[in-house]
């Protein structure tokens, strides 16, 4: 349902549950609602981007705010609601959104015309206009909480941690006549749209789907004396997402091939491996749960413009793809057998680094990669290894990794894993999700909501979200991620078609022997 008739039901609950008397309130069901919009409020602060989704709930915290025992729900939430509108609504392009086409003053003067009638709710002296709402508010403060807040800085964001004290009213009567955006919410839009043609070339190096700016980290480096990354001219990262490979014209020199795998053997394993973990915490601290169902919902509605700057699991996927076409790429584009097997070894054993960081998104990225098509059939290169303690290592990874009994190998590691830093392979717990959406139905034969699907779709999820805590206490390396990220990489067919200039096939190598033979 649409944000507005999910507000107005949680309303119309709260109002209605009034089993006890006035002494005893909140009940049990208001403390849960009040819970409910806390979070929403907080974490999902665009859906209420329509700006009589606002006034619903403004004029819903004017109502309760009439009962003395329900005015701290009031003051814990009216903080949340009477910031400035929100920039704009990333999900506005799934899902059911609401529809505002009032004008930036209708929200006032609704309100207004509300006065005049009698109001059904807890209170019978009729709806305050917003302003009129957070002065009552205002005048329950202490003064001596006032005065703090008067001479604090008034450009501070209030805080949005629902478990920590929020602000209190007077910081937000002068925060909301101090922004005339506050009452003229539409204004924002054609701000934002002036500001986004005020340079249409701007550009900048993009990282991990779009979502991590080098450019940007590095300005807080130090001892950083590098150029910009030349993904800002390339723009690697859009041709990730639904673009061909190929789009990146420029094909590494013999010399550029040549310097790149002087300063990737350099390197050591450990510290690729850090920083490819790096980048994957970064994505995956970005995840909130609703995307697992964003992504969903457009992929079963085949959506192909998906945009991973609006969705951090789509920029994860984004990432994914680089990082085994990045592998591939490296080791086809070595036309010396020695150097193929030396970049080979070096990439299983920073999968082995991987793998002991919990990093199973990236240490999947690189099975991926290590055995695509291109690499899989370089028989003389693999066969060289074989006899090698890290071939028998990687080995391991790919039973750890195997698909039988529904991953239950990993599924298995990953458990213990749980109170260290870990990253999850969001594939698989993807795929989890779709096989739960499909093989249910939302609503029952009688007509009553599926709960018990939605509520496994939750545990899945929340599985997920337990590895962001605790963090890893790795520090991002500029020049490593550079490297990484201006890496230029070829189609699946450009690809497979070096693998067979650099290892031809035995009946090609056969047939050009026997054509010799005959002359």
């Amino acid at each position: 349902m649409k944000p507005n008739e999910l507000v107005k039901i949680l309303i119309d609950r709260f109002e209605n549950d009034r089993r006890y008397s006035a002494s005893l309130l909140p009940t049990a069901l208001q403390k849960r609602i009040h819970s409910i919009f806390s979070l929403w409020l907080s974490h999902y602060w665009n859906d209420f981007y329509g700006d009589q989704t606002r006034k619903t709930i403004i004029s819903f915290l004017d109502r309760i705010s009439k009962y003395e025992n329900l005015t701290p729900i009031c003051d814990s939430l009216a903080p949340l609601v009477i910031r400035e509108p929100p920039v704009n609504d990333p999900d506005n392009t799934w899902g059911l959104v609401d529809d505002d086409d009032d004008d930036p003053l209708s929200s006032l003067n609704t309100c207004i015309e509300r006065n005049k009638k009698k109001d059904s709710g807890y209170s019978s002296g009729g709806v305050l206009c917003i302003t009129n709402f957070i002065q009552d508010v205002t005048n329950r403060l202490s003064l001596d909480e006032s005065s703090h807040l008067l001479t604090s800085n008034n450009n501070v964001e209030p805080n949005l941690d629902v478990n920590t004290p929020t602000l209190s009213s007077n910081y937000l009567l002068h925060h909301a006549k101090s922004n005339p955006l506050f009452l003229h919410p539409n204004l924002r839009k054609s701000q934002k749209k002036r500001n986004s043609l005020a340079d249409p070339n701007r550009c900048c190096a993009e990282f991990a789907g779009g979502l991590i700016n080098i450019d940007h980290i590095a300005k807080y480096d130090k001892h950083n004396n590098s150029t910009p990354s030349i993904a800002t001219t390339i723009g690697w990262a859009s041709s990730i997402l639904g673009y061909p490979f190929s789009t990146i014209k420029q094909h590494p020199s013999f010399n550029q091939v040549k310097s790149n795998y002087k300063t990737f053997i350099k390197l050591q394993n450990k510290t690729i491996a850090d920083q490819l973990t790096w980048i994957e915490a970064e994505l995956f601290s970005r995840i909130k749960p609703r995307e697992f169902i964003q992504h969903l919902w457009t992929s079963k509605k085949n959506d192909c413009n998906q945009n991973s700057s609006n969705n951090a699991v789509i920029a994860s996927i984004a990432h994914f793809n680089f990082i085994s076409a990045w592998i591939t790429t490296t080791i086809i584009e070595q036309s010396s057998l020695t150097k193929r097997i030396l970049l080979l070894e070096k990439f299983m054993s920073i999968a082995v680094e991987l793998q002991k960081l919990n990093n199973y998104n990236s240490l999947m990225a690189f099975l991926a990669g290590i055995n695509s098509a291109s690499i899989l059939r370089l028989k003389q290169t693999r066969q060289a290894i074989i006899t090698k303690k890290v071939y028998k290592q990687f080995r391991s990874l790919e039973r750890l990794m195997n698909t039988e009994q529904s991953y239950s190998s990993y599924r298995l590691v990953l458990n213990k894993a749980l109170g260290t830093p870990g990253i999850p392979y969001l594939g698989i717990h993807s795929q989890d999700l779709v096989l739960l959406t499909e093989a249910n139905k939302d609503f029952r034969a009688n007509g009553t909501i599926h709960w018990e699907k939605f509520r496994l779709m939750g545990e899945t999820i929340m599985t997920i979200m337990k590895f962001k805590y605790p963090r890893y206490t790795i520090e991002p390396d500029i020049k490593v991620l550079r490297f990484i990220a201006d890496s230029q990489i070829l189609t699946e067919d450009e690809q497979y078609k070096k693998s067979i200039i650099v290892e031809p096939r035995v009946e090609d190598t056969l047939s050009i022997k026997s054509l010799w033979i005959r002359l």
